[in-house]
């Protein structure tokens, strides 16, 4: 049976796919409008999703492979360490930080 560390509150899936934008050039010099592209959550299989995708868990094996990582969001959650949690998830090191960061306490 899989153990599951679980989340404070859950997080909508909104810091995945927001719909943000950005202004490209293109060759001949001319703005073009891309989406942003983000983490896909599809990608990985660790995490535990509500019943409207929002994510509640994941995988104790994460928190136990990024014990340092853990740590130092600890140190950070009383003032003794700074971190910067990302606006977006982009990477998977960044949605393994915002996991990390809103980890129950065991």
């Amino acid at each position: 049976m899989t153990n599951y560390i679980w989340l404070s509150q859950p997080l909508h899936k909104s810091k995945f796919d927001p719909q943000v934008f950005r202004i490209k050039k293109d060759d001949e010099g001319n703005d073009k409008v891309q989406k942003a592209k983000f983490f896909d959550l599809n990608s990985v299989d660790y995490l535990k999703y509500t019943f409207e995708g929002s994510i509640i868990a994941f995988e104790e094996y994460i928190l136990n492979d990024n014990k340092d990582l853990k740590r130092k969001i600890d140190l950070a959650k009383i003032g003794y360490e700074k971190v910067e949690l990302p606006k977006y998830v982009k990477t998977e090191e960044d949605l393994i930080k915002v996991l990390l960061f809103y980890a129950e306490e065991e």
